[in-house]
């Protein structure tokens, strides 16, 4: 009796340790810039370390007991493949940006440490819990933002969570919500406690979901849970049908119908939203046939999509509805699709092989599983009108899942002692290697706070000089380039603010870095480059006045009368999106230009 009991101590022990992970998902930081997303990554480094030396344990005491060895599954091998392509197509073709490397090692990490433990099965329902204790976390705390218990991530909406909007928060619940009711539907497999503590999470949840105001994460979680009562209550559906088929097929009918009406609902709703993505949407399939095989580079969508837009307006085949609902999106809001741009058909085929492995594992044990199938079709669903793969939650739920698949394939067998070697050889030093290499960036981030705050201020000089040391951890980061890039503008640097900001276009979408790149163009006596930046800058967001206004005032310093009063009517004839008293100091000044301009008492610039 009492080696059992040591054994099931140590699984407790293992699982703990490797569920600190989980704390990833609430880490909020305020002394950090955009603390919100970059503090999960430095803990998900954090806890990787912890993680990799609970792994290490297990390893020991399953060699110890001379326990089956492991099995290399096809669904390993999706994963080696697309974890390779990805860092080759990110340092080939994408930013290579070494904060997406580190953090697809640290996933990889993540990953085949998972398929280690969960060939306990005591560690994997542990860790199962820990995971839906996170999300019974994040929906308190939602419920106690309803009620002004606790501040939100954003100005605009009263419940995020943890989160940084409500959309993403929505979605993670939704994610979390039909495994919880497949564990309330098949209560007979938990113990009372578990049971009535699942039951009050489902109905947290059930509750906060619908103030996130997110329709993607509705339907994400409707169809979810809708799967599992059909799955749970399939043989009396069967029955019912074949004994009233007149009744059940009236009963279909108005079910379609009631989901082409909710859907219709949700459309008109948020019109201009819907809008907006299904243009994101067609943009992004053009980018794909513009470059199909490989895609044009993981972390490379913004910039790509900038120019893809601007090119597609250029065209004048688009519509005024089109023109209104423009955006600068850094996401596609919808996954699939962005994996195909950014990756090519090589990345879409193997990121389907591992869905498709993935679902097909969880089905086949959804028992065993405690329904982690039905949350992974919400995720699936959800992804296809949201970016979750764009954050970090999300990917370590996705990866879990995805490892908790691969439990009863088969394939090739692998020594323990070889996985205890390579384990201790490469996991472990890898996490505590990339923990401490990444330390600096975090101090960068630190300190890109206080320049954040001095940019604002417009206390330019200090932010060039600042911006300067930090440039090197920061690179990746879009709006640290503009905020640098527009400093050094306003201390005279124009050449390096030019180069500067062509790197932020390279990952952004945002009008404004040409905008100032024109202005640099203008001061160093380029005018025909200068023109041309406000042009795209215009066409990459044809709703936006500026550009127009600036292509204006730069006809009117160069003398070019013509252009001018052309760009000026292009102004006054202007139906922006939001009159504000920006916009009408604009076009008043435009009509003073023309004035001027036709009765010849021109003002000095």
């Amino acid at each position: 009796m009492k080696l059992p009991s040591c054994f099931s101590l140590t699984e407790w022990g293992i699982a703990l340790a490797a569920s600190t992970v989980f704390l990833t998902i609430p880490a909020v930081s305020s002394v950090l810039q955009n603390g919100l997303v970059t503090a999960k990554y430095f803990e998900l480094l954090r806890w990787s370390v912890a993680f990799a030396v609970a792994v290490t344990v297990h390893l020991c005491v399953r060699l110890k007991r001379r326990q089956p060895d492991g099995r290399l599954t096809v669904t390993d091998g999706i994963v080696v493949i697309g974890t390779c392509y990805y860092v080759l197509n990110t340092w080939q073709i994408g930013t290579a940006d070494p904060m997406r490397l580190i953090f697809a090692a640290t996933l990889t990490v993540w990953y085949a440490g998972l398929r280690i433990l969960f060939s306990s099965e005591r560690i994997f329902r542990i860790l199962s819990f820990a995971l839906l204790a996170t999300a019974g976390y994040e929906a308190v705390l939602g419920l106690v933002q309803s009620y002004g218990g606790a501040g939100s991530n954003h100005a605009l909406y009263a419940v995020t969570g943890t989160f940084y909007n409500p959309g993403p928060y929505g979605g993670f619940l939704a994610v979390c919500c039909p495994v919880l009711l497949y564990r309330l539907w098949n209560r007979h497999s938990m113990s009372p406690l578990l049971f009535w503590i699942s039951g009050a999470v489902f109905f947290t949840i059930l509750t906060v979901l619908p103030m996130t105001m997110s329709r993607a994460a509705w339907l994400a979680a409707a169809i979810g849970c809708g799967a599992v009562c059909i799955a749970g209550a399939g043989p009396a559906i069967r029955t019912f049908a074949d004994r009233h088929r007149t009744r059940f097929r009236i009963l279909s009918a108005i079910g379609i119908a009631a989901v082409i009406a909710a859907a219709a609902t949700l459309y008109l709703w948020k019109r201009d939203s819907a809008d907006g993505r299904i243009l994101i949407w067609k943009n992004t399939a053009r980018m794909i046939g513009i470059h199909p095989l490989a895609g044009c580079g993981f972390g490379h969508f913004a910039g790509a999509y900038g120019e893809s837009q601007a090119d597609y307006f250029a065209e004048n085949r688009h519509s005024v509805r089109e023109t209104f609902v423009a955006g600068n999106p850094d996401d596609a809001f919808n996954e699939y699709l962005q994996i195909g741009a950014e990756g090519g058909i090589i990345g879409g085929i193997l990121f389907l092989a591992a869905v498709c492995a993935g679902l097909r594992g969880l089905w086949r044990q959804r028992e065993t599983t405690g329904g982690l199938f039905f949350g992974a079709v919400s995720l699936l669903l959800f992804a296809a009108a949201s970016y979750p793969f764009s954050l970090t939650e999300f990917l370590l739920v996705g990866v879990f899942m995805l490892a908790a698949s691969g439990g009863r394939q088969s394939g090739l067998r692998i020594d323990s002692r070889l996985t205890v070697i390579l384990w201790i050889l490469v996991a472990v030093p890898s996490t505590i290697f990339l923990y401490l290499h990444e330390r600096p960036r975090k101090n960068a981030y630190r300190e890109w706070r206080t320049d954040h705050l001095m940019y604002t201020m417009k206390l330019y000089e200090q932010v060039a000089e600042s911006a300067a040391k930090q440039y090197a951890y920061l690179k990746q980061e879009p709006i640290f380039l503009y905020e640098y890039g527009h400093s050094l503008h306003f201390t005279g640097d124009y050449r390096l603010s030019n180069r500067i900001l062509a790197e932020g276009i390279a990952v952004s979408s945002d009008p404004m870095f040409r905008n100032i790149m024109g202005n640099n163009y203008k001061a160093l006596g380029d005018h025909t480059a200068a023109e041309n930046c406000y042009r795209q800058a215009y066409l990459t967001e044809p709703n936006r006045i500026y550009p127009l206004y600036l292509l204006a005032r730069l006809y009117r310093d160069t003398g070019q009368t013509l252009k001018m009063e052309q760009a000026c009517e292009q102004v006054l004839d202007f139906n922006e999106k939001i009159t504000s008293p920006a916009t009408r100091e604009i076009k008043q000044e435009v009509r003073s230009w023309i004035d001027e301009q036709r009765t010849g008492n021109r003002k000095p610039s």
